[in-house]
């Protein structure tokens, strides 16, 4: 009987300190990992579009130049002609599809 008594008691020892610990230091549930790996990901990605957005602008910047300084109608077609294989090469970099 004490003997039984005394594993009870162990047990319940065990358990409550167990409990105590996992209380005391809680891991991340998945949600919270959800969450976590969303915010990780939603900042890479805002990066990456942003990246985009600077390439985009530079590249108008200079397919502006280049038809503001054309002196005729041949510079024109070749400053877009030049500019239209710049603008595929950057979208096949960026992965986008027409």
């Amino acid at each position: 009987m004490k003997m039984l008594a005394f594993t009870v008691l162990s047990v319940a020892t065990l358990v409550s300190a167990s409990m105590a610990d996992t209380q005391a230091n809680p891991q991340n549930t998945p949600q919270q990992n959800r969450e976590q790996f969303r915010q990780e990901h939603f900042q890479e990605m805002k990066q990456k579009i942003l990246s985009h957005i600077q390439q985009r602008e530079q590249f108008l910047e200079e397919l502006k130049n280049c038809i503001t300084n054309a002196q005729n109608h041949q510079d024109m077609q070749a400053c877009r002609a030049k500019h239209k294989e710049e603008l595929q090469s950057i979208k096949g970099q960026q992965g986008i599809r027409k």
